[in-house]
C-alpha cells in the first residue's frame, strides 16, 4: 500500500553501508540523510521546495514509529522505530537515520546494492501542515515550513519527489493568484501613466491660455 496522494518524497542521495562492529553478530547498516534542511529539491514540473530547519520539530516527537522501505513500497519492510531497527537523528544539517537492515533476501540484496554504489538514495514520506509560496525572479518556490506527519523512510534507486495532487493544486493557484496580481500591477502602471499624461496635457492648456489671454485682453482696454 502506498500512500502517494497525500505525501511527498524528499531525496537525498547520502547513503552508506557498511557492518556494525557489535561482537556477537555482524549487522547490515545502511545510514544516511533522509531530508537536508534548506536544500533544493529537483524541479517538480515548474516549482522547487525546500524545507524548513524547524518543519519536524513536532512530527518527530509526534511519530515514533516510522518505517523504513524499499522504493516506498509497504510490502518491503526493511525497518521499523518500534523494533528499534530504525533510528532517527535530527541535526543541523537535516535528519539522519540508521537502518540495521534484515538478514533476509531483500535486505542482503539492500545492503550490497547501497555498498556498490546501485541504490544511491533515499526519500522521506510525509504530510505537509504549512507551506509558503513566492517567486524568486523566474523560479517559483515552495518552503515546507511544518511537516505533520511523518509515515515512512525509502531506500530507492532513483531519489526524486512525487509532487502530491494537492501540491500541484496549490502551485497552479498560486501562479494564477500571481498572474492575476501581475495584470492588475499593469493595469496600474497604465492608469498612472494615463494620469500623469492628462495632468501634464492640462497644464500644457493652462500655459497657453496664460500666455495668449493677456493679448486678447489688450484688444479691449
Amino acid at each position: 500500500m502506498k500512500k502517494a496522494n497525500n505525501k511527498s518524497f524528499f531525496p537525498s542521495t547520502e547513503l552508506r553501508a557498511y557492518y556494525s562492529k557489535d561482537e556477537d553478530e555482524k549487522r547490515m547498516i545502511v545510514e544516511g540523510y533522509a531530508i537536508v534542511f534548506n536544500s533544493e529539491s529537483r524541479d517538480l514540473g515548474g516549482f522547487t521546495e525546500f524545507v524548513s530547519p524547524n518543519a519536524l520539530d513536532e512530527a518527530l516527537e509526534r511519530n515514533s514509529d516510522v518505517l523504513a522501505l524499499y522504493n516506498h513500497d509497504y510490502s518491503n519492510v526493511l525497518g521499523r522505530q518500534s523494533s528499534e531497527t530504525l533510528k532517527l537523528y535530527k541535526d543541523e544539517r537535516g535528519v539522519k537515520f540508521e537502518l540495521d537492515l534484515p538478514d533476509t533476501t531483500l535486505g542482503r540484496d539492500v545492503y550490497e546494492l547501497v555498498k556498490r554504489g546501485d541504490l544511491k538514495g533515499n526519500s522521506f514520506g510525509f504530510t505537509v501542515e504549512r507551506d509558503k509560496w513566492e517567486k524568486r525572479g523566474s523560479d517559483v518556490i515552495r518552503t515546507i515550513e511544518k511537516i505533520k506527519d511523518l509515515f515512512e523512510i525509502s531506500i530507492v534507486s532513483l531519489p526524486a519527489y512525487e509532487a502530491t495532487e494537492l501540491t500541484k493544486r496549490n502551485f497552479e493557484e498560486f501562479i494564477q493568484a500571481d498572474e492575476v496580481q501581475e495584470k492588475e500591477e499593469q493595469i496600474e502602471v497604465i492608469t498612472d501613466e494615463i494620469s500623469t499624461n492628462e495632468v501634464e496635457a492640462d497644464d500644457e492648456s493652462d500655459s497657453e491660455v496664460s500666455d495668449v489671454f493677456p493679448q486678447n485682453l489688450l484688444k479691449y482696454i
